[in-house]
């Protein structure tokens, strides 16, 4: 019984290790007008999400919350099952949603 028990520790430690890894994903989300271009940065293990939308310059870090379905952070919803994104902001009383489109992105060549 103790065995049983440590293989399914074991089995599950394996899972959950692998389920932590960091995710690198390239989005297009729609401004209204053109698509966008967010990097994306999803860090299970230390609960954050980065982002940098390059055609503007912005860079960003939050906490995230990650469910089985989804991750949210900073008003942005990115699904985990078919990897669409939407933010939804709130702007002077007017909800305005965005909707996207991500792809899982390789991670970056690093020189350290």
């Amino acid at each position: 019984m103790k065995f049983i028990l440590a293989a399914g520790l074991y089995c599950f430690a394996i899972v959950a290790h692998a389920a932590a890894e960091t995710v690198y994903l390239d989005c297009a989300m729609t401004n209204g007008t053109e698509d966008v271009i967010w990097k994306v940065i999803l860090d299970e293990k230390n609960e954050t999400a980065s982002y940098s939308i390059p055609g503007v310059g912005a860079v960003s870090k939050h906490a995230a919350v990650f469910l089985p379905e989804k991750v949210s952070f900073d008003a942005i919803v990115i699904n985990r099952i078919d990897l669409s994104i939407t933010r939804t902001v709130n702007l002077n009383g007017s909800v305005k949603s965005d909707q996207g489109q991500c792809k899982i992105a390789a991670p970056p060549k690093r020189k350290f």
